[in-house]
Order: C-alpha cells, then sequence, then structure tokens
C-alpha cells in the first residue's frame, strides 16, 4: 500500500484549487472522504471538545440507515443487527438497548442533525481518523484498501484525485494555528507538470510539500 510522507518545499507548477465556504461554526472541517472518495455534506462537519460532529446523513454513504424523531429529539442508527439510539443534547445512548456514554451529543445546527462520528462508526465495525493538516475526516471500512492502480493511472487527474485522497502522515508537531476558525478556508493543491507523485498543500497557515512514497498505511 501506500502512504504520504511530508517532505522539505519545492517549487512546483498550479493543479487546481478549491474555496471553501465560511460557517457560522467555530472550528468546521474542511471535507469528508470515504473509502477514498470525497463526499459532499449537506452542512460543513464540526469539531466539539475534540470531536467530529457530522451530518447524520453522510451515514448513507457507509450502507447505514438512520431514523430522526423530531418527538423525542433522537436518532435510532441502524446497520445489520446493531442499533445505537443517540439522542439531542445527552449523553447518554444506547447500543442495543443497553445504555452507553458518549463524550459529546447529537447536536442540531442550521436545521441539521449532526452526530459524534467516532463513536457511531467505531460501534459498527468502521474505522474514522482526523487529519489535522488539511482538517480532512476520512471513513474506512474493515474492507477497504489503498487502489494502486488509481494512483498509478495514465490519466493524470485521476492519479492526482487519488494521491490527496491520502491521509497525510507526518512526524512534526503540528501548527496551532491550523486549529483556528478559517485556517483551511481556502487551500490550494499544486503539482508539478506531468506528476502526480508529490504535491504542495497551501492554506491560510502556510504550505507543505508532500510525497507519495512506499511503504505501510498507518
Amino acid at each position: 500500500m501506500k502512504k504520504v510522507i511530508v517532505f522539505v518545499f519545492f517549487f512546483v507548477l498550479m493543479f487546481q484549487s478549491w474555496a471553501i465556504a465560511d460557517a457560522a461554526n467555530p472550528i468546521t472541517v474542511n471535507a469528508v472522504n470515504v473509502n477514498g472518495k470525497f463526499i459532499a455534506t449537506d452542512v460543513s462537519p464540526i469539531i466539539e471538545d475534540g470531536r467530529v460532529l457530522v451530518p447524520i446523513r453522510t451515514l448513507a454513504s457507509l450502507g447505514v440507515t438512520y431514523q430522526w424523531d423530531n418527538k423525542s429529539q433522537s436518532a435510532l442508527i441502524t446497520k445489520d443487527k446493531d442499533q445505537i439510539k443517540l439522542t439531542a443534547n445527552e449523553k447518554e445512548a444506547f447500543k442495543n438497548n443497553k445504555a452507553v456514554q458518549v463524550d459529546v451529543p447529537v447536536q442540531m445546527i442550521q436545521g441539521r442533525i449532526l452526530v459524534p462520528i467516532r463513536f457511531v462508526l467505531e460501534n459498527f465495525g468502521y474505522k474514522a481518523s482526523y487529519e489535522k493538516l488539511r482538517s480532512i475526516l476520512f471513513i474506512q471500512d474493515s474492507n477497504y484498501k489503498v487502489d494502486q492502480e488509481n494512483l498509478q493511472a495514465e490519466d493524470l487527474q485521476e492519479a492526482r484525485q487519488a494521491a490527496i485522497s491520502l491521509p497525510v502522515q507526518f512526524s512534526f508537531k503540528s501548527l496551532s494555528s491550523l486549529e483556528k476558525p478559517g485556517a483551511n478556508k481556502e487551500y490550494t493543491y499544486i503539482f508539478p507538470r506531468g506528476d502526480s507523485s508529490r504535491y504542495m498543500y497551501g492554506n491560510n497557515v502556510g504550505n507543505t510539500v508532500v510525497e507519495v512514497k512506499d511503504g505501510v498505511d498507518v
């Protein structure tokens, strides 16, 4: 498999850029990547007390079903034979009718239901990780493997998309300014001409150079 390692700065040519819209929430998640694919969300996920909450509709991308009871302000989330019940503003949840505790309760923001994603996914056998550098939430099921063919695709844009869909791994301490609101409000990906094996990620804080190398994806 592949992993992404940070290297020293080098000059490259522009590939493409995106802008992230302003949000009312103090700290928002830049993007959500499910099994190597970026997905759209109707409202931005947020970070609350160090926990990531995502719109409940995001769960549909994982084959998870849910029902929202407006009267009780509770969500019943189901996958196969397992069920989780979460109630807005309450830290007590229920898994298969047994009481469990959550660090952050369900919240209602901009008319949307946001749930604590790590708690939900880990109870259903998924893996969730948050990459602070680019503020991206990565979600993977137990059978997910990096598609090596996409990383080496003849279609350059497809290969570049696969490259930025890998979590960036780094050993240095990330800047505290990355956690401030607006750090990733505007950002760019820049690749060398004709190359998909390395890129520069730039945001409101600074620039980071990333290279795709052989190894184990930790």
